[in-house]
C-alpha cells in the first residue's frame, strides 16, 4: 500500500516536473504502467493504477507539435516531389526542343522521359547510402557527381541500345551538369526549410543496456534527420519498485534531476502493450527494435499496423545514425556476411592498383617536403635520428616496421600520445598537426605492408591488450592497416581502451562497406580533416 504512494508521486513528477527525462538512474527505472489485457491476470498485491489513464492520454502531442510534425513530414515529401519536377524538368528542357538533327517529338519525348527518370533513380540510389549525412558538404556533393555520372553512363546506354530514344552524347553530357545543379538546389532548398528540425520520429522498443547506450550516444552525436521520441519497455516493470515508502518528494525529483543532467532526453511510454496507442498518438514513422522476448508478437503487430511505419533492428539502425558499427551490441553472427556469397568488397588487385596510384600521386606531391622536413627536424632536435621506425601488426596479425618522421625526444616508452605530451620537441607539434610526419608512410605502401585507406596500424603491445578487452579486436586485421581510414576522418585520435572500441566500429563500418568510391570519399575528407588539424596529437 504505501509503495504505491511514491510511485504515484513519480507518475505525478513525470507529468509536470521533468516530462522529458529518461527514466532510468542507478536506484530504480522509471515508465508508465500499461494496462494489462483482458485475457491477462493483473499481478499480484498490485491494482491498476488511476493515474495511467490520464497519463497515456497526455502521451498526445498538442496542437502546435502536431502541426509541427505534420509540417516536417510534408516539407519533406513536397521537397521529394519537388526534386522529380525540377529532375524532369531539367530533361525536357535538353532533350524535347526540336533541333539541327533532331528527332521525331516522339522520341525526344520519350528520351525526356528515360532521361528523367534514370536520373532520378541515380540520386534516389545514392541517398540511400548509409553514411550521407554524416558526410562533409563537399563529400556530399562527390556523391551527388557519382549519381550524376551513373545516371548519364545508363542514359547513354539506353540511346545507344534503343533506337526510339533521342540522346545525343552533347545532350547527355548537358543533362548531367544540369542535374548536379538541380540536386544542388533541391538539397540546399530543403535544409532551408527544414530549418535543421528532423523529418522522422523513432519509437525505441525494449529496454536494456543496449537503449541506454544508444540513447547517450544519440544525445551527444544525433543525426539530423531523427528525432527519438520516447521508447517502449519489454520488462512490463512500469513502476519503480526499488524506491522505498518514506521516499519524499523531494528526493524523487532529486532522482530525475540527476537523470536530466546526464544528458538523456528520451521519454518512457508504455510497455508493448501500449504500442498501437503510442504509434498513433505520437505520429511515429520509424520503430527501433531491441528486444529478446516476444519478438514474433511485436513483428506480427508492427506488420498489421495499418499506418506507414518503418522497422529496423536496433544494430542496423545504430550503424545508419552514427556511421559506425555498435560493437558492444552485434555478436559473432555478425561477420557472417563477410563470408556470404553475395558480399563482393573490390579485388585485391583493384585496391593495390589504386594504392600504387594514390601514393605515387602523394609521394610526387609531397617530395619537396622531405629535404625541408629533415632540415627541421635536425634543427629543433639534432640528438637523434630523422626517422623513427616501429613495430606494428599489419593484415592477418603479422608484424612489420612502420616508417615516420621522428617528432618525439629520444628514450620514450612508446605510450599513448597525450594531449600537450612532453616527449615532443618544440616543432614537432608542428609535424603532427599537419601530418607530415606520417609521410614516409607512403614507403611502407609502396613496399605493401600498409594500404592508402584502411585501418590504422597499432603496436603489438596494445594489440595483445586490446583484443582481451574489446571485443572483436582482432577482426581489424583482415585488411592492410593504413595512412588514412573512416576512423580517423569521424573520430580522430584516441588514447584508451573505450577509444579504441569506439574507433573499431568506424573500422568494422570499412570492413563491410569498402570500396573504391568509399576510399576516394575519405581521400576527400582526409584533406579536410588535415586542413583543419582535426583528431591530431
Amino acid at each position: 500500500m504505501f509503495r504505491q504512494v511514491p510511485c504515484a508521486i513519480v507518475q505525478i513528477v513525470q507529468r509536470n516536473w521533468v516530462p522529458q527525462a529518461r527514466f532510468r538512474t542507478r536506484r530504480c527505472r522509471f515508465g508508465v504502467t500499461g494496462t494489462p489485457r483482458p485475457e491477462q491476470a493483473a499481478p499480484p498485491l498490485e491494482r491498476e493504477n488511476p493515474i495511467d489513464g490520464e497519463l497515456r492520454a497526455r502521451l498526445r502531442l498538442t496542437p502546435p507539435e502536431t502541426v509541427q510534425v505534420q509540417l516536417n513530414a510534408r516539407i519533406a515529401s513536397w521537397s521529394r516531389a519537388f526534386h522529380a519536377v525540377i529532375t524532369f524538368a531539367v530533361a525536357t528542357i535538353v532533350f524535347l526542343p526540336s533541333g539541327l538533327g533532331s528527332g521525331p517529338l516522339a522520341e525526344r519525348a520519350l528520351a525526356s522521359l528515360v532521361a528523367g527518370v534514370t536520373f532520378l533513380l541515380a540520386f534516389r540510389l545514392e541517398r540511400r547510402n548509409v553514411a550521407f549525412a554524416r558526410l562533409s558538404g563537399f563529400a556530399r556533393s562527390i556523391y551527388q557527381a557519382r549519381a550524376v555520372v551513373l545516371g548519364a553512363l545508363v542514359l547513354g546506354s539506353i540511346a545507344y541500345y534503343v533506337p526510339g530514344v533521342d540522346a545525343s552524347p552533347g545532350q547527355i553530357g548537358l543533362a548531367a551538369v544540369a542535374m548536379f545543379f538541380a540536386g544542388a538546389l533541391w538539397g540546399s532548398l530543403t535544409r532551408r526549410l527544414l530549418g535543421g528540425r528532423a523529418v522522422h520520429r523513432v519509437l525505441l522498443v525494449g529496454d536494456g543496456e543496449r537503449v541506454g547506450k544508444f540513447l547517450t550516444e544519440f544525445e551527444r552525436d544525433p543525426h539530423p534527420e531523427y528525432e527519438v521520441v520516447g521508447l517502449l519497455t519489454d520488462t512490463g516493470r512500469g513502476l519503480p519498485e526499488d524506491v522505498a515508502g518514506d521516499t519524499t518528494l523531494d528526493e524523487i525529483i532529486a532522482m530525475f534531476d540527476e537523470t536530466t543532467r546526464a544528458g538523456v532526453d528520451a521519454r518512457v511510454l508504455g510497455t508493448l502493450t501500449d504500442l498501437e496507442t503510442v504509434l498513433a498518438s505520437e505520429a511515429i514513422d520509424t520503430v527501433v527494435v531491441s528486444v529478446r522476448r516476444n519478438r514474433l508478437e511485436l513483428f506480427s503487430r508492427l506488420s498489421g499496423w495499418g499506418g506507414n511505419v518503418s522497422v529496423q533492428e536496433l544494430p542496423a539502425f545504430s550503424e545508419h545514425v552514427f556511421g559506425r558499427v555498435p560493437v558492444d551490441v552485434i555478436n559473432a553472427a555478425w561477420f557472417m556476411h563477410l563470408i556470404h556469397p553475395f558480399y563482393r568488397p573490390y579485388s585485391r588487385a583493384a585496391k593495390r592498383a589504386g594504392d600504387l596510384v594514390a601514393a605515387t600521386f602523394i609521394g610526387l606531391l609531397t617530395l619537396p617536403l622531405i629535404p625541408l622536413t629533415w632540415a627541421w627536424i635536425k634543427v629543433n632536435s639534432p640528438e637523434a635520428p630523422v626517422f623513427f621506425r616501429q613495430n606494428r601488426v599489419g593484415e592477418g596479425g603479422r608484424e612489420f616496421t612502420l616508417v615516420k618522421f621522428r617528432t618525439m625526444r629520444p628514450g620514450g616508452d612508446g605510450s599513448w600520445t597525450l594531449d600537450n605530451d612532453p616527449r615532443i620537441f618544440r616543432g614537432g607539434v608542428f609535424l603532427r598537426k599537419t601530418r607530415i610526419d606520417e609521410l614516409p608512410n607512403i614507403w611502407n605502401i609502396l613496399v605493401g605492408h600498409m594500404s592508402f585507406v584502411g585501418p590504422r596500424p597499432e603496436q603489438p603491445r596494445y594489440v595483445a591488450e586490446l583484443e582481451q578487452d574489446v571485443p572483436f579486436y582482432q577482426r581489424r586485421h583482415m585488411v592492410k592497416p593504413g595512412l588514412t581510414g573512416w576512423a580517423q576522418v569521424r573520430l580522430g585520435y584516441t588514447d584508451s581502451v573505450d577509444g579504441a572500441a569506439n574507433k573499431l566500429g568506424y573500422e568494422l563500418y570499412y570492413l563491410k562497406h569498402q570500396s573504391v568510391f568509399l576510399d576516394f570519399v575519405i581521400f576527400v575528407e582526409t584533406i579536410r580533416v588535415v586542413l583543419m588539424r582535426f583528431g591530431s596529437r
